[in-house]
């Protein structure tokens, strides 16, 4: 790596790019549950500003809520699941696991009265729209990354 240090001269990074490029071979296979009907059974998370999150089933747990609140929280599961986001997430699973058939939400009631159980992210990391993610969900390299790439984590925090 090439280091330049220029002395006396006004900098700014305002028109930098960062990237981060994350390498495949961090990637295993699948570790998640794949349900009687064909399904990877996937949970609604509670996601505050702490944590550290590295396993397969939670960074999963973490995309499904994300897209939970970027179609709107809809009351029905159907509802999500017919959401163009949705569709991109299961074509990404299918491709990378290929004897499943998509991804179900398991063990979910809707009440609008039980909080506790209700999925959750940190009010100043809920997505507006699923452009609004941490991850590309029209990117299947970026979703198959997110949730099989072992050196890929979620770190929550706060400043």
């Amino acid at each position: 790596m090439k280091r330049q240090i220029r002395s006396s001269v006004f900098e700014t990074n305002s028109s930098s790019v960062h990237s981060l490029t994350i390498a495949p071979n961090g990637r295993k296979r699948n570790r998640i549950h794949i349900d009687n009907e064909g399904y990877l059974a996937a949970h609604f998370g509670s996601f505050g500003c702490s944590g550290k999150f590295f396993s397969q089933s939670e960074k999963l747990s973490y995309l499904v809520t994300s897209l939970w609140y970027a179609v709107g929280c809809p009351e029905y599961l159907d509802d999500l699941y017919r959401s163009y986001a949705w569709e991109h997430l299961e074509d990404a699973v299918k491709e990378y696991v290929p004897e499943c058939k998509g991804v179900r939400i398991r063990d979910y009631h809707y009440r609008d009265d039980d909080y506790e159980a209700a999925p959750y992210i940190d009010h100043q990391s809920v997505p507006d729209s699923e452009w609004d993610m941490i991850v590309d969900m029209y990117d299947k390299d970026a979703v198959i990354d997110f949730i099989w790439n072992d050196n890929v984590g979620l770190k929550c925090a706060r400043d």
